[in-house]
């Protein structure tokens, strides 16, 4: 008579850098500030991503400008004529980093957003009032963080992060339908230090990514 041999139990779980795999979803609005054109600047915006393993996070977010800021240089006299020229500025991208201790109740991390984006200007027509875009650039932005992080609950964080944003492929002129040189924007004025806000909502208990 043959025995009947126990039944083992079948390892079906993903592994990352050797762990089970265990993720959870989040998002949450972030706000940033920085300088931009010699003045303070505020940037709403928002942040949904995955996190795994409760240390590594993936995540996309888009943020724009809301404050004013005003380009006087702009305002000329001649055939074309510009009054409140205002720059503002506009991204969305990806938001990747590592989380030290994230069961700790105050922890911190590294994070980089790279992200695609608008620099533009608008103005209005001193006839008709109506305000339109007369000029924009595309770019692109790297912003490398340090991050502190507070656990509020098992639903929510609280992220306070400070950084360096970096400013790829900014135009400093264009030709306008007279053939004029009209300056626009400096690299400098963009690539400025940020820090962000943000609350994060979501399930930030570990669940496994199969059963038992």
């Amino acid at each position: 008579m043959i025995a009947a041999q126990p039944l083992t139990k079948v390892d079906n779980k993903h592994y990352l850098f050797g762990m089970p795999l265990q993720y959870n979803g989040y998002g949450g609005p972030v706000v940033a500030f920085s300088n931009m054109e010699g003045r303070s600047s505020v940037a709403p915006g928002a942040v949904a991503g995955l996190l795994i393993n409760a240390k590594f996070f993936m995540s996309i977010y888009g943020q724009k400008v809301e404050t004013s800021h005003p380009r006087p240089d702009m305002i000329v006299s001649g055939p074309i004529i510009y009054t409140e020229v205002k720059a503002n500025m506009w991204q969305y991208g990806v938001w990747f980093g590592y989380i030290h201790k994230p069961e700790d109740v105050i922890h911190w991390g590294m994070s980089s957003m790279v992200a695609r984006g608008q620099l533009f200007l608008t103005a209005k027509d001193p006839v008709t009032l109506a305000t339109r875009q007369i000029y924009d650039d595309r770019v692109y932005f790297i912003t490398p963080k340090f991050f502190v992080e507070m656990n509020m609950a098992k639903w929510l964080k609280m992220n306070v992060s400070a950084g360096y944003r970096f400013t790829g492929k900014v135009n400093g002129e264009y030709s306008n339908q007279y053939d004029e040189r009209i300056p626009t924007f400096n690299p400098s004025d963009y690539n400025q230090p940020e820090f962000s806000v943000s609350l994060l909502f979501g399930g930030f208990t570990s669940k496994s990514n199969s059963s038992e």
